[in-house]
């Protein structure tokens, strides 16, 4: 209720959301079911996969690789994963569901997540994006998993499109 985006100040009103509230609301460290923060180690591990993604393709059913160690919901702590999640999960509030762009933290942290991206891909050049090629349609996951070459709705875009996030912006690291 105080701060840049409280709501009394009217300069960050909530006009999408799933409550009623116009205002940004936060929980932090989750206190009904606690909840840490990712840690350096962490990190390092996540970033040290050198597997970009695994078979089935579904977060939930597999802990292998990158993006399901940085994004996957059934990794759990004690493992390192699911990085990007607990982050939103320990913010807690809008950054829990669908409204998360709502909170300006979302933009920061998701920033973040692409510098991990770049890290991971300067670290193993000649590990790429996985799948290659379109899933087979009898493939439960045929649909929702998108391949370097489909088209990602709903912009159209290709992930072999944006692999290199250099061309939109551009980090500087000390």
């Amino acid at each position: 209720m105080t701060g840049p985006f409280a709501y009394s100040r009217g300069n960050w009103r909530i006009s999408v959301g799933v409550t009623e509230e116009r205002y940004l609301t936060r929980q932090f460290g989750r206190p009904d079911r606690p909840i840490g923060l990712p840690t350096k180690a962490e990190l390092a591990k996540v970033i040290a996969d050198p597997l970009y993604d695994a078979a089935p393709w579904n977060s939930t059913a597999s802990t292998r690789g990158f993006r399901n160690r940085l994004e996957g919901w059934t990794v759990g702590e004690a493992q390192g994963g699911s990085l990007h999640n607990r982050v939103h999960q320990w913010i807690g509030g809008h950054m829990t569901g669908a409204t998360s762009p709502n909170d300006p933290v979302f933009w920061l942290h998701h920033a973040f997540i692409d510098l991990i991206w770049l890290r991971w891909q300067r670290l193993h050049p000649k590990s790429g994006y996985l799948p290659t090629r379109p899933l087979n349609a009898s493939d439960p996951e045929h649909g929702r998993v998108i391949s370097f070459n489909e088209p990602m709705p709903p912009w159209r875009t290709k992930p072999s499109e944006v692999m290199n996030l250099q061309n939109i912006y551009r980090y500087e690291e000390n």
